[in-house]
């Protein structure tokens, strides 16, 4: 599966797991993140699988507030927020088929350990995730991060 962002030279491929797309420029950031509330995502993104565009409405779930999610309650016996975020996009994407999440704010929320351990349960789930921020998160895998600077311009690290 691939994410098409117009800003991005190629698309990302998304793999199971967290990966991070950083936007340092804060008006595209602002604009990206409207879209996503707003549900006009599909003016600046494109989700595929093996080339062939996927209905963003029904194939990507956008979790703006990470409050909001860790007042999903399916159980009472959930330990942690991190236990809370893992259940609940096992449920979505099991019986809403649900296929990307993207999420703001994952990195401001969880630890570097949270976040290793989200990274390994989504991967072990075959989930994908896209931390949408305006900074680069510290400690985390550089391979998994897409950056557009305050110049527009796409950082690449190879």
């Amino acid at each position: 599966m691939m994410i098409k962002f117009e800003y991005l030279t190629d698309p990302i491929k998304l793999r199971d797991g967290v990966q991070f797309l950083v936007i340092e420029n804060k008006p595209l950031y602002r604009r990206v993140i409207e879209a996503f509330h707003n549900d006009t995502v599909g003016e600046l993104f494109v989700l595929s699988e093996n080339y062939v565009p996927l209905d963003m409405k029904k194939t990507l779930c956008y979790i703006g507030d990470i409050i909001k999610l860790l007042s999903f309650k399916p159980r009472l016996d959930a330990d942690s927020a991190l236990e809370n975020t893992i259940r609940f996009m096992k449920i979505w994407r099991k019986y809403l088929g649900v296929k990307l999440f993207a999420i703001s704010g994952l990195c401001c929320f969880f630890s570097h350990d949270e976040l290793s351990v989200l990274h390994r349960e989504l991967s072990a789930e075959n989930i994908c995730a896209l931390d949408i921020g305006s900074a680069v998160p510290n400690d985390v895998n550089p391979v998994n991060i897409y950056i557009i600077d305050k110049d527009l311009c796409e950082v690449i690290d190879k």
